[in-house]
């Protein structure tokens, strides 16, 4: 009795302090999606990101972050106002989030990507070319920001493509490349 009554204790005790350091929020933004590897004919492509993330802290200067975050990326073609592959993406990106001093912060860690849609538009012309991509995308984002004590905090991060995204769109290796301006609260 005594045992359970004090591993009872333990856990609770240590919900307790892990409560007290779980942090969550919200956060939106702007993208500029591009591809990158072999096709050169692509220029950037706006969009936005928006989700919610949760924050657990491990010491006062690290923790580990988990957002989910729906975005839209793709690229435009060059030289040409018509047409644009526009790509959604549900992103979960697990990074390890490291404060610096006085708020400013940095990130990095995986981030799996998974397709949601994705279309070819040419003027008024729209193709499904989901089954020409690979439905799962692995990158990279690189993160700096800020966060200010009442909660407000922004950052910019670019996601650097590890998965060639082809499945079939010729031999070409494609591969996300976003840069995002965001900003959020953290409650």
């Amino acid at each position: 009795m005594r045992k359970s009554t004090t591993l009872i204790i333990l856990i609770l005790c240590t919900t307790a302090m892990v409560a007290q350091d779980f942090h969550y929020g919200v956060r939106a933004g702007l993208n500029a999606a591009n591809f990158t590897g072999d096709l050169e004919d692509t220029e950037v492509k706006y969009g936005f990101s928006a989700g919610i993330f949760g924050e657990l802290t491990i010491t006062d200067q690290f923790s580990v972050q988990l957002d989910a975050l729906f975005s839209s990326q793709g690229a435009e073609i060059e030289n040409s106002d018509d047409a644009k592959f526009k790509l959604n993406y549900l992103n979960f990106p697990l990074t390890a989030k490291y404060y610096f001093v006085d708020g400013f912060y940095g990130q990095t860690g995986p981030q799996f990507g998974f397709l949601l849609n994705a279309d070819f538009e040419n003027g008024n012309q729209e193709t499904d070319i989901k089954d020409d991509l690979k439905t799962f995308d692995l990158s990279i984002p690189i993160v700096l920001g800020y966060q200010f004590d009442f909660g407000l905090l922004a950052d910019i991060r670019y996601n650097i493509g590890v998965t060639d995204l082809n499945d079939g769109l010729g031999n070409d290796d494609l591969r996300n490349g976003v840069f995002q301006l965001m900003v959020g609260y953290r409650f």
